[in-house]
C-alpha cells in the first residue's frame, strides 16, 4: 500500500501542484491508515480497501478521541486517495465516498482591548516611508474593519479623502466602505489623511 501512497503523493506534487504542507499531511494521514489496516484487518493491497474498513478507521480515530478536524482532514485525505486509486484504475469504485466529515465547531476570533489596540499603533514609530506606510495600513484596518487582503488590494485610485470613503473589492464586487463618525472623533482619520499626504 505504502508504493500505491507515494506514487498518490508523486501525481498530487507533479500534476495536481499541491503544497509541501499538504504533501506531508497527506503522506502521514495514509501511512497511520495503512498501519491500521495492516494491524486491524490484516489488509496490505489497496485493492482490498472497502469502505466497512474505512469506517473502522474513523471509529478508530473517535474512540482515541481525536479532534473533529483531525478526522476531517484524515477524510479528506482518504477521499484524494480514493479518487486518485478510482482515476488509476487501481479501485473500480470510491469506496471513501459515504465517508461523513465530522462537524467541526466554528471558535469565535479574539478581540483586542481598547488599551491593546493603543499600544498596537502605538508601537509604529518614525517618519521614513515604511514606517508611515506601515502607520497608514494599522490605522485603516482598525478605523474600517476591512480584511487585510483588502487592504493590499487598494490603489490610491479607490481612496476619496474628502469623502471620507474608499472602495474595495471583495470577490469581484465593489464596496464602498465609509469611515464612522467616532473613528473621525477620535481623530484616527485626520491621522491618516496626514500619513497619507506626506506618503504622496
Amino acid at each position: 500500500m505504502e508504493a500505491q501512497i507515494e506514487s498518490f503523493i508523486e501525481y498530487c506534487h507533479k500534476v495536481k501542484g499541491t503544497s509541501r504542507n499538504t504533501e506531508l499531511s497527506y503522506r502521514r494521514d495514509l501511512y497511520q491508515l495503512a498501519g491500521f489496516l495492516r494491524a486491524r484487518y490484516q489488509m496490505t493491497r489497496v485493492e482490498n480497501l472497502t469502505a466497512t474498513a474505512l469506517y473502522g478507521y474513523i471509529r478508530f480515530l473517535e474512540e482515541k478521541q481525536r479532534k473533529a478536524a483531525t478526522i476531517s482532514r484524515n477524510i479528506a485525505s482518504i477521499r484524494a486517495f480514493c479518487h486518485y486509486l478510482v482515476r488509476e484504475g487501481v479501485l473500480m469504485m470510491d469506496v471513501s465516498e459515504t465517508l461523513k466529515a465530522p462537524r467541526v465547531e466554528k471558535k469565535l476570533p479574539g478581540v483586542l482591548s481598547p488599551e491593546e489596540v493603543e499600544r498596537l499603533m502605538d508601537a509604529v514609530q518614525g517618519t521614513s516611508p515604511k514606517e508611515l506606510r506601515d502607520k497608514a495600513m494599522l490605522e485603516l484596518l482598525y478605523a474600517t474593519g476591512i480584511r487585510v487582503s483588502e487592504l493590499i488590494g487598494l490603489k490610491l485610485s479607490d481612496v476619496n479623502l474628502k469623502l471620507s470613503l474608499f472602495f474595495c473589492s471583495v470577490r469581484n464586487k465593489t464596496a464602498s466602505v465609509r469611515f464612522c463618525l467616532e473613528i473621525k472623533r477620535k481623530q484616527r482619520w485626520k491621522r491618516i489623511c496626514s500619513m497619507a499626504d506626506r506618503l504622496w
